[in-house]
């Protein structure tokens, strides 16, 4: 050999900045042929004793410098030039990626904040029950030991994708607040109740029912306007159970729900990342208490309503999903296809804060209408009736404002509540599909031969029954689709 080389020295894999036990791979490069060269290996330019192997692969205990450098085994035995340097720290707390691989989480590294690091590491422990290290290939494969636990699950694929979401942050403006609570204050008109029947009967709750309901609130759920977590509630379901059973009866007989169980503490979430107008905020209602309540009383009502009540309906219900609704959109497209000189129409129809537009007398008129007792009927107008309600974005907190139409996004009762207003929303022709999920709908128009007129008929008559229910169309959001695979498509409009 003429001249010296001077190898290059990688990282194969792992980090430079570790925990103990991880691993690391380095990577010695060389010019020529590979199987002629052997390459030694240095720590702290101390060598050490290894197959003498391209690849160096070991367990990180300490922080070090590594280098290497190659020896030609053919011929004449000639040495290369001392490689560059790879330096590993050790953290007992932190860890990062190599450096070209870093980019926004050098930060919260270099900050030393351990929660940003985790979160943008997607890990939520590093040690174990003895305070020990865990490797990080064990706390990945943690997340998939229970498949049962979709939550670690997808915690896991994120860890590995490094997939993150920065979601869109509220302007903390005290006018907008105000702005945000005064905008769901539309067509508030107080319903009446109806004086129940000699025969009608209350629905009565038993401890156990309750304590059952307590024992399955989410702890990581907020706190609302009384602010008690849904973990106290949680913890204590055995000494809250006969207390709450107690109130909730109270309530149920006298069809009254007290204000400060149905107070309500709005948090607005944007839907978009760059938000233009008030309808860009989802409001989610954070209520731990009543929640409890509510799915109490969704059972109830579930049982009491007929078993086929709306068949194109696939949200809220049990062994249903998106899954079924496109499946069936689908099906009934294609099979229509596939017959000659016949296309489809679909309108994919998006509501103007639908939750929020519930009149409490409409959904009271049908509920009755379904078998609902009075009783019950009342208690549910009472619920969506006075309530008290403020909007909160960090630590700044609006005016109370009182609100009696809509049903509180978030809430488990009220997309139940929204179903069963729109549940006879269903077509008049039979070449024509309403199928929804929630306030998603879309109308799927089976045309033949070019007869669109049931199919825009049909679309009128859903623009009136949205009228007559205050459902109103976001028009940016609506779109029609046409589905044609004719050789010679007609000029649809």
């Amino acid at each position: 050999m003429a001249e010296l080389v001077k190898p290059t020295l990688k990282v194969q894999s792992g980090w430079t900045n570790a925990f103990k036990g991880e691993k690391l791979t380095l990577k010695c490069e060389l010019e020529g042929e590979e199987d002629k060269w052997t390459y030694i290996w240095y720590k702290n330019e101390d060598e050490i004793s290894t197959e003498k192997q391209s690849e160096y692969t070991f367990d990180v205990e300490d922080a070090a410098t590594f280098t290497c450098k190659g020896t030609w085994t053919v011929g004449h035995p000639q040495s290369t030039e001392i490689s560059n340097s790879i330096t590993l720290t050790v953290s007992d707390l932190y860890y990062t990626l190599q450096p070209e691989a870093m980019n926004d989480r050098q930060g919260a590294f270099a900050a030393k904040n351990k929660r940003l690091c985790l979160q943008s590491r997607g890990q939520d422990g590093l040690k174990n029950s003895k305070g020990q290290t865990v490797p990080r290939h064990q706390r990945i494969h943690g997340h998939f030991q229970d498949s049962a636990d979709t939550r670690r699950m997808w915690q896991g694929i994120q860890a590995i994708t490094n997939y993150k979401t920065t979601p869109p942050a509220c302007d903390r403006d005290a006018s907008l607040l105000d702005a945000l609570n005064n905008f769901e204050v539309q067509n508030n008109v107080v319903a009446r109740k109806t004086i129940p029947p000699p025969s009608d009967q209350v629905l009565c709750l038993t401890t156990a029912k309750v304590r059952k309901t307590l024992c399955r609130v989410n702890p990581r759920k907020s706190a609302g306007p009384d602010n008690i977590p849904g973990r106290v509630l949680r913890e204590c379901a055995e000494q809250l159970a006969d207390v709450f059973t107690d109130i909730f009866n109270i309530s149920l007989s006298s069809t009254t729900v007290p204000t400060c169980l149905k107070a309500t503490t709005i948090i607005p979430v944007p839907k978009r990342s760059f938000v233009s107008c008030l309808n860009d905020y989802r409001p989610v209602a954070l209520t731990p208490i009543m929640m409890c309540f509510e799915r109490l009383i969704m059972r109830h009502i579930k049982t009491q309503l007929p078993p086929a009540l709306d068949p194109m309906q696939f949200a809220y219900l049990p062994n249903r999903s998106t899954d079924d609704a496109i499946s069936t959109t689908l099906h009934l497209a294609l099979t229509h296809l596939d017959k000659k000189d016949f296309y489809v129409r679909m309108l994919f129809i998006d509501f103007s804060s639908a939750f929020n537009t519930i009149i409490s007398q409409h959904l009271i008129e049908k509920l009755s209408l379904l078998g609902l007792n009075t009783s019950l009927c009342n208690w549910i107008l009472d619920f969506l009736s006075g309530r008290p309600q403020s909007v909160r974005i960090g630590n700044i907190i609006s005016s109370t404002t009182t609100l009696s139409t809509g049903a509180p996004q978030g809430c488990v009762l009220c997309p139940l509540l929204f179903t069963l207003l729109t549940h006879d929303c269903a077509p008049t022709h039979s070449s024509n599909h309403i199928i929804k999920f929630a306030d998603d709908t879309t109308v799927v128009g089976l045309i033949s031969k070019n007869d669109e007129s049931a199919y825009r008929e049909e679309v009128q008559r859903l623009t009136a029954r949205c009228g007559a229910n205050n459902l109103s169309l976001n028009v940016d959001k609506t779109k029609e689709m046409v589905v044609d695979f004719r050789r010679t498509p007609s000029d649809h409009r």
